[in-house]
């Protein structure tokens, strides 16, 4: 069963796992994750994400981030963005999205995507 979370501490231990199976698969950017990818420290992360879903951040389009769930492992990570620059018009979208290459081809971001359609109502 695929959901969707909220990044938390709580999934810090799965969200090194997921970084490692992408960057283990030459993959070195995770779309629809808040830049995870360049990130060490997970909390700097958080407070980068929450930022960016308060409007904080001025350079970035405001933007709310869950982690993609099956079975409560996390396999991926979707961005739902509130508007769309001219850019993002062209290249983007209002959805970002990865799915960890382990994970691919069994429907997670198929069910991930209608699954953001209940956070959007």
């Amino acid at each position: 069963m695929i959901k969707l979370e909220k990044p938390s501490k709580e999934y810090f231990k799965q969200i090194i796992e997921l970084k490692q199976n992408f960057f283990s698969n030459n993959e070195l950017r995770i779309q629809g994750s808040g830049s995870l990818d360049r990130y060490d420290d997970l909390n700097e992360w958080l407070l980068s994400i929450s930022d960016i879903e308060q409007g904080k951040n001025k350079n970035v389009v405001q933007t709310t981030y869950y982690l993609i769930l099956e079975d409560n492992q996390v396999v991926g990570t979707i961005c739902i963005r509130h508007y769309l620059t001219e850019e993002l018009k062209e290249f983007g979208g209002h959805i970002g999205y990865s799915i960890k290459p382990s994970a691919r081809r069994k429907g997670c971001a198929k069910e991930a995507l209608r699954r953001s359609e209940e956070h959007t109502s």
